[in-house]
């Protein structure tokens, strides 16, 4: 018959569950041998806080080591504050790991083997301590890279994984991934707090933080007020569902301007939005996102009081903030098309309509698109409505009104410039015909074979015959001086009369 106890059967049995790896059955073993052993009860809860501390649960942890050293009296052993040391670690709570590490190596009853991890505990402390102030220091620097690695040192020093990362590691983290755009992996590590305590302020904070990133407003406060009903004390969770209300209000208020066209009145809020949003950043995580669609707004804005370099520059740090955000792709493409920059328009259309394909967009886009080149295409060669100095849907009466005008101005025998002049008679040639206006509108590849091969006298029936320009009388256009109109004998140019001295076209 076996005389060992039921205590010490327990404590073996905790002993081969723990070096199988099985660490919850340990923990219960360990519980059922402490029930029965008052005395031997110091080294058990040692060896059950080896078990919560291979499970995560450092709270659980300090609660046997510091019991243990308790019970331990006068004289705690090394092993228990190095082992409570650990579990300050997983915690995060390093100033109280140094302490309990300084207290291993200080005590009289230590072996060299024990001075020697105690010592090693500390050394850990301070390296993970240097970490996490490089990585306040890059953050600080907006140095997202270098923060990130630095999190990292301090996460592989302490031997911890993500997952066991203390939860203001995890709080670090997540607002590093906030600041680099990351609102996806923010959210999964908000999911995971929140996972392993329901209950944690913290979690709710972040989960309404990522919310505003993700340009979700309301959502995020909602999820502020649940952190606030969670704990009515904390003055971050305040500051920040204040914030989030004013962002809303002001959202709304800016957009209402805008609809309304009080222009002046919504560029203000758009600009006291931005920088609302940006206040408290380094805390609460770069609301990317959301900065995004106000940048964005404000460049329509912008835009529609023609105020083009403005707008360009406002998509331009939307599309920063966020690189897959189709809007002021197309809002910058239709601006740099404003600001005859056609080269930029196209390849603006051409990236968002990639990225617009299956959606109600996608076909406008294509229009657009379209247009665009067509106007690149024509920007290569003679612009005829700049010259006549006339918009392109100008009507026929317009480009008639500013033929005549250009054409007084340009004409020779005022001191004008003969190539002007030549210019606007070849614009007008063209825009006057309906067919060859809908051609050149239409950017064809042809537009040299206009009728223009039979040089100036060929432009399509533009001198066509006498006292007639492209249909239209001169005498119309400029009054009777122009019925003197003279093609001149054979190949050797075209001459104007007018009463005064006539010119010669070379």
């Amino acid at each position: 018959m076996s005389s060992e106890s039921p205590a010490d059967a327990a404590k073996e049995r905790g002993n081969t569950l723990f070096k199988a790896g099985k660490y919850r059955d340990a923990v219960q073993a360990y519980t059922e041998a402490i029930a029965q052993d008052e005395t031997g009860a110091p080294l058990l809860l040692l060896n059950r806080a080896a078990a919560y501390l291979a499970l995560s649960d450092y709270r659980s942890g300090v609660s046997d080591c510091r019991l243990a050293i308790q019970k331990q009296g006068s004289e705690p052993t090394a092993k228990a504050f190095t082992r409570l040391a650990k579990c300050y670690i997983g915690l995060g709570e390093l100033s109280l790991a140094a302490e309990a590490a300084r207290s291993a190596s200080s005590a009289t009853n230590a072996t060299p083997a024990e001075q020697t991890q105690a010592a090693d505990v500390g050394n850990q402390v301070r390296d993970i301590e240097k970490h996490l102030a490089s990585f306040h220091n890059y953050m600080q620097e907006k140095n997202w890279t270098l923060a990130s690695i630095a999190l990292d040192q301090a996460q592989r020093t302490a031997k911890l994984t993500e997952i066991s990362s203390p939860a203001s590691w995890k709080l670090m983290r997540a607002t590093l991934q906030l600041q680099r755009g990351n609102i996806s992996q923010a959210h999964s590590i908000a999911m995971d707090m929140y996972r392993s305590d329901p209950n944690s302020t913290d979690a709710l904070l972040l989960g309404a933080r990522v919310m505003l990133a993700n340009n979700d407003v309301q959502k995020a406060v909602t999820q502020a007020q649940a952190a606030l009903r969670n704990d009515p004390d904390r003055v971050d969770v305040k500051q920040f569902l204040r914030k989030c209300k004013t962002l809303a209000s002001l959202k709304e208020a800016a957009n209402a301007a805008f609809k309304q066209n009080h222009t002046e009145e919504a560029l203000a809020k758009y600009a006291e939005l931005l920088q609302l949003a940006d206040q408290d950043a380094a805390r609460d995580g770069d609301p990317k996102r959301f900065k995004a669609v106000i940048y964005s707004n404000r460049a329509i804005l912008e835009s529609k009081m023609g105020d083009y370099n403005a707008s360009i520059a406002d998509c331009t740090t939307a599309l920063e903030l966020d690189p897959g955000y189709t809007k002021p792709l197309r809002t910058r493409a239709r601006a740099y098309l404003s600001n005859e920059a056609y080269e930029d328009a196209v390849r603006d259309f051409k990236k968002a309509l990639e990225e617009s394909v299956g959606t109600p967009d996608a076909d406008s886009l294509r229009r657009e698109l379209r247009q665009a080149e067509l106007d690149l295409k024509r920007s290569k060669k003679k612009d005829y409505y700049k010259i006549l100095n006339v918009s392109k849907t100008a009507t026929e009466s317009e480009i008639k009104k500013a033929f005549r005008k250009e054409s007084l101005k340009h004409h020779p025998d005022k001191g004008g410039d003969e190539e002007k002049f030549k210019l606007c008679s070849e614009a007008y040639g063209v825009l006057s015909d309906p067919q060859k206006r809908r051609r050149y509108d239409s950017g064809v590849d042809d537009m040299d074979e206009m009728d223009m091969s039979g040089g100036m006298g060929g432009m399509g029936g533009m001198y066509g015959g006498m006292g007639g320009m492209g249909g239209v009388n001169l005498a119309d256009l400029f009054g009777p001086g122009f019925a003197n109109f003279d093609m001149g004998p054979g190949s050797g140019g075209t001459r104007f009369s007018t009463g005064g001295p006539s010119f010669h076209f070379g």
